[in-house]
């Protein structure tokens, strides 16, 4: 199924930056402030100045009162993070993804790159130099706990490739935070009794199988075509040069069932957004926003068309994680033939 941010292989060079959004003021960050600590702010952006004048600098309280301290600023293109930056403007770190969800591929930090090597849950193993060299590796226990590492390099990718939080030992899940000390999320799934009775489980406690990128619904590729950027067997998005059939048979495999058919709808659908509004982003979001309404409607009102209770689990999972992101696709960046578009 189409992850509807994805636009290809992406640099902080030019970062399409919507809305901001501080977390500064958020009570779980401040439960996890120490004393003497540094807290970092995570943003979107519409524009540096603006982003300047919406970030809270945290402090260490002492006994002679309140100290002010530099932020870090975060920088996000869509779900990706881009860039950290000081308070001056200066880029601290930069970062380079790939196509799917949380799949970091390279780190610029101090004038040296690293790039990233992952395993089939996408947590990060290792960073190699640009000589091959391993400079960083990492284990986890499988909730994510860190048992073992080498290397100096500052990195904030780590289990799922999610972004660690030094300071207080917990990651990033987007909509919350995750302690991988006790496999536990740090407060309630905001999908509450949609995701399940238990609200702080993580991924049903099946973390080797499992992912929950946005902190709010697990998910697990099903069949060909139902899952993060997962386009008919392969991890992409739809391209119609590949729904053919070569020498050796088809690029794309098949749906495996109805629910796995109208995930292959949905990314076509997606597909043609692209297509038709390449220089529009408000219509292309918009047209997204329908292919999302068309799947929910086709797993949720033809219930006989499940071929068994496999298929109709997938079709109920599928339906709610287009819920959860409450119908609203990121349309990414407008297509490089628009240079005279707004994106």
């Amino acid at each position: 199924m189409q992850s509807p941010g994805s636009q290809g292989t992406r640099d902080a060079s030019t970062p399409e930056i919507e809305e901001v959004f501080s977390l500064a003021a958020d009570p779980q960050l401040a439960e996890n402030s120490r004393p003497g600590s540094e807290r970092k702010n995570r943003a979107f952006a519409l524009g540096f100045e603006e982003l300047k004048s919406q970030t809270m600098q945290w402090g260490s309280w002492q006994a002679s009162g309140r100290t002010a301290s530099v932020p870090t600023v975060y920088l996000y293109d869509g779900a990706d993070l881009l860039e950290e930056i000081d308070s001056s403007g200066n880029v601290l770190a930069r970062y380079t993804h790939g196509r799917g969800v949380d799949q970091p591929l390279s780190m610029l930090r101090g004038g040296t790159n690293a790039y990233y090597l992952s395993d089939g849950i996408r947590s990060i193993t290792s960073l190699s130099n640009s000589a091959g060299a391993l400079a960083n590796t990492y284990t986890y226990d499988s909730f994510g706990k860190l048992t073992t590492s080498t290397g100096t390099l500052t990195n904030p990718f780590q289990f799922t490739a999610r972004e660690f939080d030094q300071e207080s030992g917990i990651y990033y899940y987007r909509a919350r935070y995750y302690d991988p000390q006790i496999g536990r999320f740090a407060s309630e799934d905001p999908a509450r009794f949609f995701a399940g009775s238990n609200f702080y489980d993580y991924v049903l406690n099946n973390p080797t199988d499992l992912v929950d990128p946005t902190g709010k619904f697990w998910i697990h590729p099903h069949g060909n075509w139902c899952g993060p950027d997962w386009t008919g067997g392969h991890t992409e998005m739809y391209d119609p040069a590949h729904d053919m059939s070569g020498p050796s048979g088809p690029y794309y495999n098949g749906p495996i069932d109805y629910t796995d058919s109208v995930c292959k709808d949905h990314d076509i659908c997606y597909y043609d957004c692209r297509r038709d509004h390449k220089c529009d982003k408000g219509s292309r979001r918009n047209c997204m926003r329908q292919c999302d309404g068309n799947l929910i409607y086709e797993l949720t009102y033809f219930p006989g068309r499940f071929g068994g209770a496999v298929d109709a689990t997938a079709g109920m999972i599928v339906t709610g994680g287009i819920a959860v992101n409450e119908l609203h696709p990121n349309a990414g960046d407008n297509d490089k033939s628009c240079p005279n578009c707004q994106k």
